[in-house]
């Protein structure tokens, strides 16, 4: 009978503990791993909990149609419409955006897109640069959506209520699309009446070293799937000054990254802040982000390749006939909100 000599015998002995631990977390891991498979929504709709279905509509455009994805906070899908940008030069583009979204959380949703689209060009807002970070209150919530993206069971916990027999069986089915392709829509208006806020300084507001990882990542990401990166920033008030700016605009140097920045081309816009905002400056409204996206289209055609669908009858019939839904959508709500206004 082999016998172990007494020194590997201890060498166990004080190692049994890690060895134990080690083992305990594997096991749940992997059972994590199973039940978040089981209770992972397989359709991305509201109704089967996805939070922010609107940002992960791509899923549900045919693979490889979407030429455009732009990800970045609750700024990009209040001032940057795809169903103009297609209307005036037949791109196809995609909103993914979230409220409040952190540059992680950029990074893990352009990451997701690429599994299904290859877009000729990301968008990233970088508002989300200033977001989250070390900031005690959103730290807790960036490690609560990590653990969520890992193990989506965590999320959907509430699920086991609703279960049918095909989360069992089927994978997820990612059919649901967005008629407005993630942009969203609101005819409100709320005057901005404060001062200027891009106040030429050489100051710079520094970078969080968590969300300058993220920021790698994406720069780093794109680089390898060899998609040009633009970094723009949308008009805000409220959120943005030129400390920040300079310090994107440094950092987009560095990496030789084109920036972008509306809260300087407000002219050339011809952004009125009295009509074009929906709350105060914070985000644009229709109105703003149709000159926005006006703007930004030109400045795309002009910069970038980016192939024009409005010819071409796999995109036409369709985009034509959501642009058409769309239009009406943006009026209907332009006219209950005058109603309500009454």
């Amino acid at each position: 009978m082999l016998t172990l000599p007494s020194t590997y015998k201890r060498k166990i002995h004080v190692y049994s503990p890690l060895i134990k631990a080690v083992a305990f977390i594997g096991i749940f891991a992997l059972l994590l791993t199973v039940t978040s498979n089981i209770f992972m929504p397989k359709h991305n709709i509201r109704e089967n909990g996805i939070n922010y279905f609107n940002a992960r509509g791509f899923y549900g455009e045919p693979n490889n149609s979407i030429d455009i994805i732009a990800v970045g906070n609750s700024d990009l899908y209040s001032a940057f419409s795809p169903m103009v940008l297609w209307k005036n030069h037949g791109y196809t583009s995609y909103v993914s955006g979230e409220a409040r979204q952190t540059v992680r959380q950029a990074y893990i949703l352009l990451r997701e897109a690429l599994t299904c689209q290859s877009p000729k060009l990301v968008i990233f807002e970088t508002d989300s640069i200033y977001e989250g970070g070390l900031d005690p209150m959103r730290l807790n919530i960036s490690i609560a959506n990590g653990i969520q993206n890992a193990f989506p069971v965590v999320e959907f916990h509430d699920r086991w209520k609703s279960l049918l027999f095909e989360d069992f069986t089927k994978k997820p089915l990612h059919t649901w699309k967005s008629k407005s392709k993630g942009f969203g829509i609101s005819n409100k208006i709320d005057p901005y009446n404060g001062k200027e806020y891009m106040i030429p300084t050489s100051e710079k507001e520094e970078i969080k070293l968590s969300n300058l990882m993220y920021l790698n990542k994406i720069v780093e990401l794109c680089a390898e799937k060899n998609i040009p990166l633009l970094f723009v920033e949308m008009p805000t008030s409220q959120s943005w000054n030129y400390a920040r700016h300079n310090a994107v605009s440094e950092y987009a140097k560095q990496k030789n990254i084109t920036f972008l920045d509306l809260n300087l081309c407000r002219d050339e816009i011809g952004l009125n802040w009295m009509t074009d905002t929906r709350d105060k400056g914070y985000h644009m409204n229709s109105s703003g982000a149709t000159k926005v996206t006006v703007y930004l289209g030109q400045y795309i055609s002009r910069n970038y390749t980016v192939p024009d669908h409005r010819n071409d009858s796999e995109y036409s019939e369709e985009w034509n006939a959501e642009l058409e839904e769309y239009e009406k959508k943006v009026t209907l709500v332009a006219s209950r909100l005058r109603e309500n206004l009454r």
